[in-house]
């Protein structure tokens, strides 16, 4: 009897990261629906990003890991970005203050997963305070987490370079991959796809993004940001850094998903735009690069989603 009490606590864990890992992609896909909902009109392209945005951890390698803390960074991104464009609420003194707990929430828990996310974070808080008159509650949001987080304060100073990796710095690969590896999605570490198979999803989703530009130039932002963290990833996977446990490369999954997810909501927003303002036109060249971007936004989804399975 003690043994088979034994066995199945041995085993829970496996198969609690296991349901973890597959209830990720549908409830990323739900969040990533949520975010875009406000600037994406078609139901059916707000789906499809939505899906190929949950696939990018599997894409970048992350789950084929067992990263479970990718799941819920996956998850929290989205929100994130919703919580900030309803920022800071209207309505009764619990509304305007629902939007700001919420950021201080989603903010600590990034900055739990990656120390460097806050400071992403809390300079996005802070920008958006100053254009939205709400600069008060976004500096009282942005010091919650170092609030909740102060006990590990210390050992931050200590070793200030912990601010670069992961939640499980020792688990890290220290290979090292060409950097161009990185910019099709590709860091060091078992678990990615082979190389063919990264090459036609990420390469497909660069391309994606910049017809969708010259669809729809408002798109350039969110492809501007994903360009922006994915050089961030191949610039720290570059490093071995010191920690309390020895030297480590610093994880770069969750920058890759951050940037990726950037150029799906870019090729998505861009593509929505395009859509509304060909509508009433003979067909064109602007519609035979929006047929393009949504053929690559079919194939991108299915590898991903091949990869996954």
């Amino acid at each position: 009897g003690l043994a088979a009490v034994a066995s199945i606590v041995g085993i829970f864990p496996t198969w609690a990261a296991v349901a973890a890992l597959w209830l990720a992609v549908p409830a990323a896909g739900l969040a990533m629906a949520s975010f875009l909902q406000p600037f994406v009109r078609s139901a059916l392209l707000r789906w499809a990003a939505a899906l190929a945005y949950a696939l990018l951890p599997a894409l970048v390698g992350g789950y084929a890991r067992g990263q479970v803390w990718l799941a819920v960074w996956a998850v929290l991104l989205p929100l994130y970005g919703a919580s900030l464009d309803r920022w800071p609420g209207t309505g009764t003194v619990v509304d305007r203050l629902r939007e700001p707990a919420w950021a201080a929430l989603l903010l600590t828990v990034a900055a739990a997963i990656a120390p460097l996310a806050y400071v992403v974070g809390a300079v996005a808080l802070i920008v958006v305070g100053i254009r939205r008159d709400g600069l008060p509650r976004s500096i009282v949001s942005a010091l919650v987490p170092v609030v909740v987080l102060s006990p590990w304060l210390p050992s931050l100073v200590a070793y200030p370079w912990r601010l670069l990796t992961g939640p499980d710095p020792m688990l890290a690969s220290t290979d090292t991959v060409p950097a161009w590896w990185v910019f099709l999605g590709r860091s060091a570490g078992s678990g990615v796809p082979p190389l063919w198979l990264s090459a036609l999803a990420v390469g497909l989703l660069w391309v994606g993004a910049a017809l969708a530009i010259a669809q729809a130039g408002g798109s350039w932002r969110f492809s501007a940001a994903g360009l922006g963290l994915v050089a961030l990833a191949a610039l720290l996977s570059r490093f071995v850094v010191p920690v309390a446990s020895g030297h480590v490369r610093p994880e770069v999954t969750m920058w890759l998903v951050a940037g990726l997810g950037c150029l799906v909501v870019s090729t998505v927003s861009g593509l929505d735009q395009a859509r509304r303002r060909l509508a009433s036109q003979s067909f064109g060249s602007g519609q035979a690069i929006s047929a393009t971007v949504a053929g690559i936004g079919i194939v991108l989804t299915l590898a991903a989603l091949g990869w996954y399975v």
